[in-house]
């Protein structure tokens, strides 16, 4: 673009002055940029390489936090049955009470039996 404008203010002669001077304030201005250019470049690929450490380190979080869900879930099942098991002693023990007050009581009624005969 510089150059064009370079070439039409030659063309143009006396007249062209004034566009030789913004010819050359462009090609002086994009001279400027092209390191801006670059440093912009730069800065994306390095934020570019943090999100692509950022998105792996929220995969592996994620996949430790789904570890841990299924590690709760199979110890909440061994508590279960863990608790479970005192309410079955209790009910067995419960069982084992029942019967020995009624073959108490009918040792009882044997006992009174034989002592009025």
């Amino acid at each position: 673009m510089a150059l064009n404008a370079e070439i039409e203010a030659a063309r143009a002669g006396e007249t062209g002055k004034g566009f030789e001077v913004i010819a050359n304030e462009t090609v002086k201005l994009s001279e400027r940029s092209k390191p801006a250019a670059l440093s912009i470049e730069e800065t994306a690929l390095e934020m570019h390489g943090r999100m692509e450490k950022a998105f792996t380190s929220i995969k592996n979080i994620l996949e430790r936090v789904e570890a841990g869900r299924n590690l709760t879930a199979e110890a909440r099942v061994i508590f279960q049955e863990i608790f479970a098991e005192p309410d079955k002693n209790k009910d067995q023990i419960n069982r084992i009470a029942s019967f020995a007050v009624a073959t108490a009581r009918a040792n009882e009624e044997v006992i009174g039996a034989m002592n009025h005969e």
